[in-house]
């Protein structure tokens, strides 16, 4: 199948307005079908775009639209009413009036020990699906997003079942890297769990377990990839080739972690 290739926008708004110019060309010259981006922080106790404010966003996404790559909005989402209701309020119009699609950061936000107010995990999430009707009937597209987690024989946790069942896209977040950290232990080494190869074959295996009948996407690495003995082509090369001919998307984390030989890398991977 074709392959389409994906980033995660984490660059501020300042930052993406500065060197609009500059990054558009990034853009094209990586052959990206769309970029993610994010809109605030996971400390936000409630909803709001300090990351990427809505004017900015409008601007970057024109110009997106100008060079034929799309955009989805990624916003943190916690299960408590002081952030899902400023979400709904706000966030389908913005996404509607953009052509964008939502994405929800669900990475280590949604959980039962995480609910507020609401009486469990499966009616904040029906809360929030509810909301997300007329966005979902008037074609808009939504997705979830969150790692493989850090313990290999469970199953994936941070993506509960009825928002999986609610949801158009999944992009599970494989990122293999070097890690000197002591507590990483043999886990994170060239041939460890974690290690090229290893970390995607495991996601690919959870993935399947959701048994998601929608877009599956695979998120892959672009920083720490140099490892002892071994370069960062060959790190992710052998990351991109156990997922390329099972997905029909890998996305990068990220734009703020991209450097000129993981651009160049992304630039030439095979789209067919």
């Amino acid at each position: 199948m074709p392959l389409k290739v994906s980033l995660w926008w984490d660059r501020p708004a300042s930052k993406t307005m500065k060197g609009l110019a500059e990054d558009l060309n990034l853009i094209k010259e990586m052959g990206l079908s769309r970029v993610i981006v994010q809109i605030n922080d996971i400390k936000d106790k409630s909803f709001n775009m300090g990351w990427f404010p809505y004017d900015d966003l409008k601007v970057f996404a024109a110009a997106l639209k100008n060079i034929g790559v799309g955009l989805d909005i990624m916003s943190w989402v916690k299960p408590r009413p002081t952030h899902i209701n400023g979400l709904l309020e706000e966030l389908p119009q913005i996404a509607i009036e953009l052509g964008a699609g939502i994405e929800f950061d669900l990475e280590g936000n949604w959980q039962e020990d995480d609910v507020q107010e609401y009486k469990n995990l499966d009616a904040t999430t029906k809360d929030l699906l509810q909301g997300l009707a007329l966005f979902r009937d008037m074609s808009g597209k939504i997705s979830i997003t969150s790692h493989t987690g850090y313990i290999p024989e469970r199953m994936l946790v941070g993506f509960p079942a009825d928002l999986v069942s609610g949801v158009d896209e999944v992009a599970l977040q494989c990122y293999s890297h070097w890690n000197p950290a002591k507590q990483s232990g043999p886990n994170y080494s060239w041939s460890g769990i974690y290690g090229p190869g290893n970390l995607q074959k495991l996601g690919l295996k959870k993935l399947s377990g959701l048994n998601f009948k929608g877009r599956q996407i695979i998120g892959l690495a672009v920083y720490k990839q140099k490892y002892p003995d071994h370069t960062e082509l060959e790190a992710m090369q052998i990351a991109l080739d156990m997922v390329r001919h099972e997905v029909p998307e890998v996305r990068y984390w990220s734009r703020q972690n991209l450097q000129p030989s993981g651009a160049k890398f992304i630039k030439e991977i095979p789209r067919d």
